[in-house]
C-alpha cells in the first residue's frame, strides 16, 4: 500500500498498527480500499479465511498472524467496514486483522 508520499510501507506488525494506519488513512481522506488490493493480500487463496463456520480460538490467532504481516491489511479493513455498512456481518470473520465484533466496536455499531 502506498502512502501519501508514494512509499510502500512494510507489512504491519500487529492489529493495533492496522487500526492506527486505518485512522491515518481516513484522516488523510482515503475512505475506501484501493482497487486491486485483494491480489496483494497475504490470505489470498487461504481457505481458512473463506470457511463459513465459526473458527476456533487457535484458527483466529493463526489468521491474525497472517493479517499482521499483510501489506494490504488497512485496505482489507476499509473494505470490510464499507461492506458492513451496507450489510452487517453477524459471524466471526477476520478481515484486516479484526473480528466482525471488533470492527463493530470500532465504528460504534
Amino acid at each position: 500500500m502506498g502512502t501519501a508520499d508514494g512509499a510502500v510501507p512494510t507489512p504491519l506488525a500487529d492489529r493495533h498498527a492496522v487500526i492506527a494506519l486505518l485512522v491515518e488513512l481516513i484522516t488523510a481522506g482515503q475512505r475506501r480500499a484501493r482497487a486491486g488490493w485483494v491480489r496483494q493480500a497475504a490470505c489470498a487463496g487461504d481457505e481458512r479465511f473463506y470457511d463459513r463456520g465459526t473458527p476456533s480460538a487457535s484458527d483466529v490467532e493463526d489468521q491474525r498472524e497472517v493479517c499482521d504481516r499483510c501489506p494490504v491489511a488497512a485496505d482489507c479493513l476499509l473494505q470490510a467496514l464499507d461492506d458492513e455498512r451496507r450489510r452487517p456481518v453477524g459471524r466471526a470473520s477476520i478481515r484486516g486483522g479484526l473480528l466482525a465484533r471488533e470492527r463493530r466496536t470500532m465504528v460504534g455499531a
